[in-house]
């Protein structure tokens, strides 16, 4: 159970109180609740982490407005090797992705650009033979789970005829973004579980 993989984690990671620093870790676990919006299950590698505090990871800036302890317990503060509870997130992270905090929005949203330009540059460059043709996909699930075993079985696929490229792996229901997107780069959108957004109802008429 979760709680297991949280001993594990802490385990493998050998985790040492460094309260100094600012505070890093691990995303265990995240999913969209429809109520309260991204959650995510994060476990501390070092520092402290505060309500309030700003934490990004590689896809996903967070602005903590509650903090919780594995019992649902609204907390303060959280310490090393310490399981917790984050509602804040813009969009759901990606489960096993780092977050770091950081001490301004611009800063967080800096390091979040970057990491979306080397994606960006992963996915352009790809070799092409003459008699290949490339399928763009966005995917969209409920879950990191569902989207993650979708996204692996796609990859899994013979592509000798055509090359699957995966331009936006999310959490979420297909919003104008993802069609705009789409549009842009001739993509198939595949949704798992989720909802076509109002906005984009309008966009396609």
């Amino acid at each position: 159970d979760l709680l297991d993989m949280i001993l594990l984690v802490a385990d493998m990671q050998e985790f040492e109180e460094d309260l100094q620093s600012p505070c890093e870790g691990l995303v265990i676990e995240s999913y969209m609740d429809s109520l309260k919006g991204p959650i995510a299950t994060l476990i501390i590698e070092k520092g402290i982490l505060n309500a309030k505090d700003i934490i990004a990871t590689n896809s996903s800036l967070a602005r903590i407005k509650s903090l919780q302890n594995f019992k649902g317990e609204i907390i303060d503060k959280a310490y090393p090797a310490q399981p917790v509870v984050v509602l804040g997130f813009e969009k759901v992270p990606g489960v096993g992705e780092k977050f770091k905090s950081y001490t301004t929005t611009d800063i967080a949203n800096n390091h979040i650009k970057i990491e979306d330009q080397k994606r960006s540059i992963n996915n352009t460059v790809i070799n092409v033979e003459p008699d290949q043709k490339v399928l763009n996909i966005i995917l969209k699930g409920d879950v990191f789970g569902s989207i993650e075993a979708i996204e692996g079985m796609l990859k899994s696929l013979p592509q000798d005829r055509i090359i699957l490229r995966i331009l936006k792996v999310e959490v979420g229901d297909i919003n104008e973004t993802d069609v705009k997107l789409a549009e842009m780069s001739k993509a198939l959108i595949i949704g798992f579980r989720v909802k076509i957004m109002p906005a984009v109802s309008m966009l396609r008429r």
